[in-house]
């Protein structure tokens, strides 16, 4: 088994060397696939007594917690804590200053099961938007015609940006390089642009999304296909 991870740039001033390690995990496994996955591993159990047998524990480390115990597993170690300030040694618990935690570190046969897994470093591909389908109203075809005046759409991931800052937005890229941006949006969600479309000059043109990214990296993706303008006919 391996574990798949990135090397980015930290945003931490503080840090030694300024990259670190992002893991990526493979799937996010909830409550109920695991006592699927549990009850699997013993055909002779039903998943009804894995789910009561798993609330009888998490209840009762959860009594032993309440009560001021540090509850040690196998995979983890367990104990209350307390986070806030004290003004001094006379000071008391004010429940405006200071909130109880549960602090959890691993236990001894988590980390040996850790211990030997593989790492698999994967190239970094920051995010950033991610145009995949463009569709012109007027006409009804996608990715390929853009009627000027009209209603167009952007259908993919990431996509939503702040139309008040003039280095986001929908870009109309023309083969000389010219950029027109677009000024008038209806719908400016994370998966879908509906935009009015530019007066633009026949041509071919490339879209692209620019957009904060995080809050604090501007980023672009660009559509795949190339656009056309069509001229008028005579």
């Amino acid at each position: 088994m391996t574990v798949d991870f990135f090397v980015v740039q930290s945003h931490l001033r503080s840090h030694p060397t300024g990259f670190v390690a992002r893991v990526k995990t493979k799937d996010t496994i909830s409550f109920a696939q695991l006592t699927n996955m549990v009850a699997n591993r013993r055909t002779t159990v039903a998943k009804s007594d894995v789910v009561s047998v798993l609330e009888d524990f998490f209840d009762t480390v959860e009594e032993l917690l309440q009560g001021g115990d540090t509850v040690v597993t196998p995979h983890a170690v367990i104990r209350p804590s307390i986070q806030g300030n004290f003004d001094s040694a006379s000071d008391e618990f004010d429940p405006q200053r200071h909130t109880i935690v549960v602090r959890i570190s691993p236990g001894k046969r988590l980390r040996r099961a850790m211990r030997d897994v593989g790492a698999r470093k994967l190239k970094w591909d920051p995010p950033h938007p991610r145009p995949l389908v463009w569709q012109d109203v007027a006409s009804g075809a996608q990715n390929g015609p853009v009627t000027p005046g009209g209603d167009g759409r952007i259908l993919g991931q990431g996509l939503r940006f702040d139309p008040d800052d003039p280095r986001q937005g929908i870009f109309f890229i023309a083969a000389d390089g010219s950029e027109t941006r677009v000024e008038r949006l209806s719908m400016n969600t994370p998966g879908l642009l509906v935009m009015r479309i530019p007066m633009l000059p026949a041509g071919l043109y490339t879209v692209q999304v620019r957009a904060l990214v995080n809050d604090y990296a501007l980023r672009a993706g660009q559509l795949d296909e190339t656009l056309t303008v069509r001229g008028k006919s005579r």
